[in-house]
């Protein structure tokens, strides 16, 4: 969280494990109009690693469903869209 607070360029050090949430929106019964998240669809993670010549390195992991099920890897160009968009994205931070 640090790296992210104190960067703007999307570099994160190794161990760095940045997810990405995907829910279903569901009605607030509370509050017409509105809608607010429902069941999970799908938990991606990227993982920041050192790599030979401590080059950076990442991996990809994504989970699906109600029971978070490892989902087949997509194509490695499948993979990189997917790393890039989460990479690229400010983090949200709660109090």
């Amino acid at each position: 969280m640090e790296s992210t607070r104190r960067s703007s360029n999307h570099i994160y050090p190794p161990g760095s494990v940045l997810s990405l949430v995907t829910w279903r929106q569901k009605e607030d019964e509370h509050w017409f109009g509105a809608r607010i998240p429902g069941e999970i669809e799908s938990v991606e993670f990227v993982i920041v690693k050192s790599g030979p010549d401590s080059e950076t390195s990442y991996s990809y992991e994504d989970y699906q469903g109600r029971s978070l099920t490892k989902a087949s890897q997509p194509s490695s160009d499948g993979i990189q869209a997917r790393q890039d968009y989460i990479l690229s994205q400010t983090a949200s931070f709660m109090p």
